[in-house]
């Protein structure tokens, strides 16, 4: 599931929970106290479970965060999956066609994943990661509806159905948002091999 290829010395991300958000630095050194978002000398297995997201652009190294804080802080990650997808190649052959149709596929994916994560920390207390959420799948409907390749009518289908499925969603405990360039994300994006 994780592979370790290195670790990645992280600078800066967002950090957002319920009660604030502010921006801290993350190294290989301190993972519990950079995620919790405290200095402290707490021991990460001491630490209640939380349901933790990594967000990010594509090729951010969410998925690479993701894995090296759930074996840091013995959490359970459940990572996106990106090779089962059946409409991504056919959208970026056709996306007046697929992107709708990619769209509901992507959230149906989330929010299973999302409510099996859940389900996990509740039942099992130890903490879960998610490299991507179902809060942040809107972002792509909306640049694909802006764009034209999801209709108004689409669209309006994707916000109810999002609207319905998160109304009794338990929110995140904590969100690390992952800053970085543009460029860095095109060649690590480019540097994978995938569609």
């Amino acid at each position: 599931m994780c592979q370790m290829f290195r670790v990645i010395p992280w600078r800066w991300f967002g950090f957002l929970n319920r009660n604030h958000r502010s921006k801290i630095i993350l190294s290989t050194t301190n993972f519990h106290s950079a995620m919790i978002g405290l200095k402290s000398t707490v021991q990460s297995a001491s630490l209640p479970a939380q349901l933790v997201i990594v967000e990010g652009n594509i090729g951010v190294g969410k998925s690479t965060l993701a894995c090296q804080l759930a074996r840091k802080l013995n959490y359970r990650v459940f990572l996106e999956p990106t090779t089962k997808n059946p409409y991504l190649a056919k959208f970026y052959q056709d996306p007046k066609k697929y992107a709708l149709k990619l769209q509901l596929w992507i959230f149906k994916q989330r929010f299973r994943t999302y409510i099996e994560a859940t389900k996990h920390v509740l039942n099992s207390g130890q903490g879960a990661l998610l490299d991507r959420s179902v809060f942040s799948d809107s972002v792509f409907a909306e640049v694909n509806y802006q764009q034209g390749t999801i209709s108004d009518e689409g669209y309006q289908y994707y916000r109810a159905l999002r609207k319905q499925a998160l109304k009794d969603v338990l929110v995140p405990h904590t969100t690390l948002y992952l800053d970085v360039s543009p460029e860095t994300c095109s060649q690590r994006v480019l540097g994978r091999g995938r569609v």
